[in-house]
């Protein structure tokens, strides 16, 4: 029965991608998608998990100012068995004003390489506004597929850049309930300004390893697949010249 409600949800999911012609802008947002895939957007989130394995590299662009702040998501995803959604929740900002308008911001895109799969991405809001990332797969995926999610974080690392120290915390599901996940393999690359002369990262339960591949280049990878929610600590030390507030 389980299985059946699953293909369920993949049929209306695909049905709807169809219809629309990959237009989410026109309707009346995650309300009639949660009607297609069968939840409140954080439901979905959770539920989407069963239906993949998959391995995930993130590029953590560190911009040397507030506009160069980059976000590069490469997942290479095993459907199981077939797969025409993926929800993410995009790496943000916290405490930004309540008027800014963060989905806009994020000018988000996603590509699949190497296969003949079409794909259409919306950040939308969830209910207690933070921003999530719909991707809807044409033809849904049968077989394993790279595919890369691209957007701007304007000022996420601002706390770095003025204290030299800042915390992210990330978890494939929802931070406040912690799911097991399909992911087998995460490796986070933290790319540091180039006139960075110290850098660390270190994550808070000790999990994975970090690799130092240059010296403002970080490499955290975690095969464990304990899941959960990561608590990264980031700390950089900039030239003199290029402080916030120095001479």
């Amino acid at each position: 029965m389980a299985q059946r409600r699953r293909h369920d949800r993949c049929e209306r999911a695909a049905a709807f991608a169809n219809a629309r012609r990959f237009d989410f802008r026109s309707e009346a947002g995650d309300a009639e998608l949660g009607v297609v895939l069968g939840g409140t957007p954080d439901r979905i989130v959770d539920r989407q998990f069963p239906l993949y394995d998959e391995n995930v590299e993130m590029t953590i662009k560190i911009g040397s100012n507030a506009l160069e702040d980059v976000v590069i998501e490469r997942h290479w995803t095993d459907p199981n068995p077939y797969l025409v959604y993926r929800v993410v929740r995009p790496i943000t900002p916290v405490g930004r004003p309540e008027d800014e308008d963060i989905v806009g911001a994020l000018a988000i895109t996603c590509e699949v390489d190497g296969a003949d799969v079409g794909v259409a991405v919306e950040a939308v809001e969830d209910r207690g506004g933070s921003p999530l990332a719909v991707i809807l797969f044409q033809p849904g995926l049968a077989r394993p597929a790279e595919w890369v999610l691209r957007y701007r974080t304007p000022g996420l690392w601002e706390p770095l850049r003025h204290e030299g120290v800042d915390h992210l915390k990330w978890a494939a599901g929802t931070l406040d309930r912690r799911y097991a996940d399909g992911i087998g393999k995460l490796r986070m690359h933290f790319d540091f300004p180039s006139t960075a002369l110290e850098v660390d990262v270190s994550e808070a339960r000790g999990a994975g390893r970090v690799d130092r591949p240059s010296t403002t280049d970080i490499v955290y990878v975690d095969e464990s697949r304990t899941g959960g929610l990561y608590d990264w600590t980031l700390r950089m030390k900039l030239s003199a010249e290029n402080e916030v507030g120095g001479p």
